[in-house]
């Protein structure tokens, strides 16, 4: 098995989406590569002159979909991420790498999985044609992933643009509208100069809205109207201003398709909704933890093979905090191994990183003597003389050993009562 996906040998094809709404990739050998859960009456796949030259795709039947500037695409073959319309079909090129089974690798996003896939086409295909999009997923599953996605996507069939990402949950409902519409100088206390604001600056490119669930209801009442007219007015300005551009928004919380546990107003989603992307536990496409997880060593430069005993324990976990969690799980695991090929010893103590610290945050037993000094230590300065010369201690020899327990977090009533050993720590 090869390591590195960006080093394997891929080669460019075309993905299609089928009538059941899966995904169907073709070569340049016009023969089908994979059938993904094809529908009882799929779409019949057109037949291509296609022919492959290094990393480009030459398709004369094919027609870009966007307003960038396509001549060099007619002229010199079609780079992967383009969206192109063939036959009346919409088609993205895509890259294709093989492990033991076909990977694909659409702008970055690396899956194995149809119904991933599926969303990643989705996404490409939104953004060529401009329609606003709403993320879903579970935390870690890579919905920023999926946004950069849609903007390279936007910037190959439009042109390129800035991509601004805001995480609207973190914003108080006094700071969003001067966040994402701007304001003026002097619009309030300590606004000595005018701030353009998340919605202008995203202007001509893609604005992405994280965690639009968790905003302030007020705060999604004020998105409506510049989600709708794409028009924003700063806060103490009197003019609304134009802007163009396309939205991006994510949540977690919306995972079942209904309302019950969100506070995401149903007007905003109907506007955000142009296209729906539902991502999947990490969990349930086990088949993506290989690809993603060479992904994730190529892009640290890191050398460590992947043995069949750590695939093994790579897919066994759980993954609860999904690609985010399996991404530290690797860059720890390739830290600890030096360069050196990854153990299985590694993976579990990054798969179980509060284990080790309890163990290392465990007080160790004391003895009689400190027992003694912690006692006398919480005594009134007046009545600790006796004591620690009872104890046979100079005062200075009490107050550095005491000083010493201090900073091992001995000190602590609950301690007090530890486990005796035999010997003193050095002081």
């Amino acid at each position: 098995m090869k390591r590195d996906l960006h080093k394997t040998e891929a080669m460019p094809a075309l993905a299609f989406l089928n009538s059941g709404g899966w995904p169907i990739l073709q070569s340049h050998m016009k023969e089908p590569i994979g059938w993904y859960q094809p529908s009882p009456n799929p779409a019949p796949n057109p037949a291509l002159k296609a022919r492959l030259d290094s990393r480009r795709l030459h398709c004369p039947e094919a027609h870009p979909v966007g307003t960038g500037d396509h001549s060099r695409g007619y002229r010199d073959g079609w780079l992967p991420g383009t969206v192109l319309r063939v036959h009346d079909r919409l088609a993205v090129v895509i890259m294709i790498h093989w492990l033991h089974y076909p990977v694909v690798d659409i702008l970055g996003f690396v899956t194995a999985n149809p119904e991933a896939a599926r969303g990643a086409l989705w996404a490409a295909i939104a953004g060529a044609s401009r329609l606003d999009t709403l993320i879903l997923g579970p935390t870690g599953t890579g919905k920023e992933r999926i946004a950069h996605v849609v903007h390279s996507a936007f910037c190959i069939a439009n042109g390129e643009g800035p991509f601004v990402p805001i995480n609207t949950g973190a914003l108080t409902p006094t700071l969003f509208a001067s966040e994402l519409f701007g304001f003026e100088r002097g619009a309030f206390t300590g606004a000595e100069r005018s701030g353009a604001g998340a919605f202008r600056c995203a202007n001509g490119g893609v604005l992405f809205l994280d965690e639009i669930a968790d905003a302030a209801e007020g705060a999604q009442v004020a998105l409506l109207r510049a989600v709708e007219n794409r028009e924003v007015r700063p806060v103490g300005g009197r003019c609304a201003q134009k802007v163009d551009l396309m939205v991006v928004a994510a949540t977690n919380k919306l995972l079942t398709g209904t309302q019950s546990n969100t506070n995401l107003r149903q007007d905003l989603l109907h506007r955000l909704a142009g296209a729906v992307i539902q991502l999947s536990p990490l969990r349930h496409r086990k088949e993506d933890i290989l690809p993603l997880s060479y992904q994730i060593l190529d892009t640290m430069g890191s050398k460590p093979r992947l043995k069949p005993e750590v695939i093994a324990a790579l897919n066994g976990a759980p993954w609860q905090g999904n690609v985010r969690q399996l991404q530290r799980v690797l860059r720890q695991a390739a830290v600890m191994s030096g360069g050196l090929e990854i153990s299985v010893e590694s993976i579990h103590s990054a798969l179980n990183p509060l284990q080790n610290t309890r163990n290392s945050n465990a007080l160790p037993p004391i003895s009689a003597i400190d027992r003694e000094i912690l006692r006398i230590g919480q005594l009134k300065p007046s009545r600790r003389r006796e004591s620690w010369r009872g104890l046979g201690l100079s005062k200075s020899t009490f107050y550095r050993r005491l000083r010493c327990l201090t900073r091992t977090g001995i000190d602590r009533p609950e301690n007090i009562t530890a486990p005796m050993r035999e010997t003193p720590p050095p002081i």
